[in-house]
């Protein structure tokens, strides 16, 4: 991911970050929390890298040593005076200058906001990390480090993080070892063949250049709380895979009944942490671990429109997702680590403009409900933790998720290439195809 992150992140590398925000019961004291943090950087190697560019242009990363590495900036904020509006207002302007003051050749790479209400009803907290050194899973780990690692400073105690698991850069050389071995070299076929005569998700215009500031969000509902508590406790333990089949299903429904094609390649988002890395354990390590992949789905032949045409797509779709081999690992393993001339035609799949995302309820995992509670649902959705300058990696991102028991979508879609009433449209296509197949008929 990071060699990825650098071919389009430019002209500016520093913003691509991942934020945190929370409601505080009690203002922290900021003495004690930077204490705590200094204590969850020296465990982490990952939150001390530092990324400067060479002569040739070219990014390299390296571990600072330094006591300054493990500071952490902690800006307090007054909120002014006034109602909540005005508060989230002043939040929001503070929180965008937060993430434009992160800098990957000489730090911060994490910085920490405070913000302290006056009336002692409304403190919050956030956090923001630049996705270099994390992602979704390791910022949970980093928040519970931080949790474990204040309450005990706070009450006197010396804190005690769980143990490091297997570290960051030793997975990477594992990843190199990967690619070089039999287990990754075994699926050139699959992945040179698979993607064959597979068409993209349509576009209005697929040929104008996108920005970042180009992106625009659309989110909407799919199931509520209700629907969602019916299907988890129909599937019970197959909740979850089965609501991503569905969820790639949806999209090569739509794409049909936009284009009439039966194919669809798409970029899915993994978490990374693999299982087929044998010795390694990375349950408990921060770092960059995701994958992007590109999968294709195709459609079995019939009708796509009727509730058992949309059950038999979802079986078709389930058993093709569970063929991938290794999540979808070896792919990006050999795209960028293999020196067998054929990585070049994995490369052509780079340019694959549909990214789907999912992340169930990680986010919720963060709440602990005493130093860190969740806040208004418009501050936990605050957007543009990218460069707007930046390239637009994706002309459209699939983005899933679960929030307060329902089930959730986000389409980021770019303005050049997808006219609104087409993402409106394709909100409606999608929602009723996934509906379709999750819930009894009638």
């Amino acid at each position: 991911m990071q060699r990825y992150y650098f071919s389009w992140a430019r002209p500016n590398p520093n913003k691509f970050n991942v934020g945190f925000i929370a409601r505080m019961p009690a203002l922290l004291d900021a003495a004690v929390l930077k204490q705590a943090l200094r204590i969850v950087i020296e465990h982490h190697a990952a939150l001390r890298l530092r990324f400067r560019r060479d002569a040739d242009g070219r990014f390299s990363q390296r571990h600072e040593t330094g006591s300054a590495a493990l500071e952490v900036p902690i800006v307090h904020h007054l909120f002014p005076a006034g109602d909540q509006a005005l508060q989230f207002a002043f939040l929001k302007d503070e929180v965008a200058r937060l993430h434009d003051s992160l800098d990957i050749a000489e730090g911060p790479v994490m910085v920490v906001g405070l913000f302290e209400d006056p009336a002692g009803l409304n403190h919050h907290f956030f956090l923001t990390i630049h996705e270099l050194v994390t992602d979704a899973v390791s910022m949970q780990i980093t928040l519970e480090d931080l949790r474990v690692a204040y309450t005990a400073l706070a009450a006197g105690r010396v804190p005690r993080l769980a143990a490091r698991t297997t570290p960051y850069h030793e997975w990477i050389d594992r990843i190199v070892g990967y690619a070089a071995g039999p287990q990754a070299n075994a699926q050139w076929d699959y992945w040179l063949a698979g993607a064959a005569d597979a068409l993209p998700f349509p576009e209005d215009d697929d040929g104008a250049g996108a920005l970042q500031s180009d992106i625009e969000p659309v989110g909407f509902e799919v199931l509520g709380a209700d629907e969602v508590g019916e299907i988890r406790a129909r599937l019970q333990g197959r909740f979850q895979s089965t609501l991503i089949h569905a969820i790639v299903a949806g999209l090569a429904v739509t794409a049909n009944r936009l284009s009439g094609q039966r194919s669809l390649i798409f970029h899915k988002v993994a978490h990374g942490r693999e299982a087929c890395i044998a010795g390694a354990d990375v349950s408990r390590t921060v770092g960059w671990f995701i994958t992007h992949t590109p999968i294709t789905v195709r459609l079995p032949d019939g009708p796509v429109e009727d509730a058992t045409s949309l059950t038999r797509i979802l079986e078709s779709t389930a058993g093709q997702y569970r063929a991938i081999p290794d999540n979808g690992l070896a792919h990006s393993a050999l795209r960028y680590f293999s020196d067998d001339p054929r990585a070049v035609a994995l490369a052509r799949h780079d340019e694959v403009r549909t990214l789907f995302q999912y992340i169930g309820d990680v986010w919720e995992e963060n709440y602990d409900g005493t130093l860190f509670q969740p806040t208004s649902p418009s501050l936990m959705d605050l957007p543009d933790t990218v460069a707007a300058e930046n390239l637009a990696d994706y002309h459209l991102h699939v983005y899933a998720y679960l929030m307060d028991g329902c089930f959730r979508m986000k389409f980021f879609y770019t303005r050049p290439n997808y006219r609104p009433e087409t993402i409106k449209r394709m909100t409606a296509m999608f929602t009723e195809a996934v509906r379709g197949m999750l819930l009894p008929a009638g």
